[in-house]
């Protein structure tokens, strides 16, 4: 796999009118207006574009309408199992979730498309990303894949495959990504491993989250 970190959007953009092959398809994340998407569009063989705006998703989809090949929709970043039920071996990931986010949220979301794809070639596009990696002089290379990067290039098809990312995502220090986790796990509350975490989320630190937690538990209860 081919990673490409950068800064500024014209950059991103130039690669998205340069590294495209017809043969590829593409998950852009963070579509926003489609100005990116414009690029893909006519240069790859289909194109996956994503944006948590249902407002941003309505407005980009109507330039699009003529191109057969491009799919826009409304989806969490996270949601890898939304994503790899959509386009599940993509050869291409162009990723701008806005390139002032903080380094925490992009680290969240590039954790799980390596869990779930091994493109050809990832694009990010983050501003602390940019400067971090850049400040790199040396890497220690490592022989084993880490056990974060266990890619299931047949897409998720099995409630193990989306449990275990949801799992850890559950215990990341940010609370949006806790909250995120557990609306997701109470649909799989029926394992045990899972009802034993909401369980131990209703002391979370956050009382966002406890208040989560317990309203599925007394759900799971009365059901």
């Amino acid at each position: 796999m081919e990673v490409i970190v950068v800064a500024t959007v014209e950059r991103y953009r130039k690669l998205a009118s340069t590294r495209i092959q017809t043969k590829d398809s593409v998950i852009e994340i963070g579509c926003s207006t489609g100005e990116t998407t414009r690029l893909l569009a006519p240069r790859a063989k289909s194109v996956l574009a994503i944006d948590c705006s249902e407002q941003m998703v309505h407005k980009t989809r109507e330039p699009f309408c003529a191109f057969d090949n491009v799919q826009i929709e409304k989806a969490d970043a996270r949601d890898t199992e939304l994503l790899a039920r959509s386009m599940p071996a993509p050869d291409v990931i162009f990723l701008d979730v806005g390139g002032n986010q903080q380094l925490d949220k992009i680290a969240t979301i590039l954790r799980g498309l390596m869990r779930t794809y091994q493109p050809r070639l990832l694009v990010v596009r983050n501003e602390e990303l940019a400067t971090f990696t850049g400040m790199i002089c040396d890497v220690e290379r490592i022989e084993s894949k880490p056990t974060f990067i266990k890619p299931n290039l047949r897409g998720i098809c099995d409630d193990a495959e989306v449990v275990s990312p949801l799992m850890d995502l559950s215990d990341s220090h940010l609370v949006s990504n806790r909250a995120y986790a557990i609306r997701r796990l109470k649909n799989h509350i029926h394992n045990a491993d899972v009802y034993d975490r909401i369980v131990a989320m209703k002391a979370d630190s956050s009382p966002t989250i406890s208040r989560i937690a317990r309203g599925i538990l007394i759900n799971h209860e009365e059901g």
